[in-house]
């Protein structure tokens, strides 16, 4: 149980802090993280949780630690009284719109395969060019272009589905 741990943190610590770094932009903030990933894959592997695959696990974790974190500093940088305003006021306004837009995005975006999800991520909120992304993610063109196109077909299908276009 602790070795497939310790397996995993050897073989994926430098790609989920990696990712981190790219999507934060910063070293303490990346670690941060990174340790949340790996306590809630120890969590896991403790409980005997069956992970297929740990690429794929590890890769939803980021997204989603992520995300919570951007979450988390929202509120936290947010003036409380707009929180508060927001929180308790039942009619549509300009920010709880945007707000259900940022849910329902990450909503489609959770739906994605993970190296999927993390190539948008990657193109749409970090701006990174196609090129650099390949030789970050260690693709091919051919594999970026193919994965990317998958990704943004899906994405507008189920856009479309759920009525947000």
């Amino acid at each position: 149980m602790c070795r497939a741990f310790e397996e995993a943190f050897t073989k994926y610590h430098g790609f989920v802090r990696g990712s981190f770094r790219r999507l934060a932009g910063n070293d303490a903030v990346a670690d941060d993280l990174t340790q949340d990933v790996f306590v809630g894959l120890l969590q896991a592997v403790r409980s005997n949780r069956d992970i297929a695959d740990m690429k794929s696990y590890l890769s939803g974790a980021v997204t989603r630690v992520f995300r919570h974190y951007l979450r988390r500093e929202r509120y936290r940088q947010a003036d409380p009284h707009e929180l508060k305003v927001r929180r308790s006021c039942p009619e549509p306004s300009a920010g709880i719109a945007a707000s259900q837009g940022e849910e329902m995005a990450c909503e489609l975006l959770e739906c994605l395969p993970p190296e999927q999800r993390l190539l948008v991520v990657a193109v749409v909120y970090l701006e990174m060019k196609p090129a650099h992304i390949v030789a970050e993610f260690g693709l091919t063109s051919e594999q970026f272009r193919y994965r990317y196109a998958q990704a943004r077909q899906f994405l507008q299908t189920e856009a479309r589905r759920r009525g947000l276009c």
